[in-house]
């Protein structure tokens, strides 16, 4: 009777030890395929950024280069202006309305 006792408390354990190791074990998998998980999708955001990226560019370059309603986009404008330098006071003149600043 004790003896019979013993083993089955002795199984029990056996079994609760056991059931602790494969939750352990399960939870390692998990945490190991999560990590998988996320390294695949860092190298499929980095597939895509070295991929996709030098086309999106170069798309909306050729849309910039080719159509002349964006050239503003591409070229800075600057007024024209010309200085002219005397002795000691630079005189600038602003040629786009014609009149001269001192």
């Amino acid at each position: 009777m004790i003896n019979q006792r013993k083993k089955r408390t002795a199984t029990v354990l056996s079994f609760i030890s056991r059931c602790k190791y494969l939750e352990i074990l399960k939870d390692t998998i998990v945490v190991v395929l999560l990590l998988l998980l996320k390294l695949l999708f860092a190298f499929l955001l980095a597939l895509l950024y070295l991929f996709f990226l030098p086309i999106f560019t170069g798309v909306l370059w050729l849309i910039f280069r080719l159509d002349n309603r964006f050239k503003f986009l591409l070229v800075i404008k600057t007024p024209n202006v010309r200085i002219q330098e005397k002795e000691d006071n630079p005189v600038i003149y602003n040629t786009s309305r014609g009149n001269s600043h001192a």
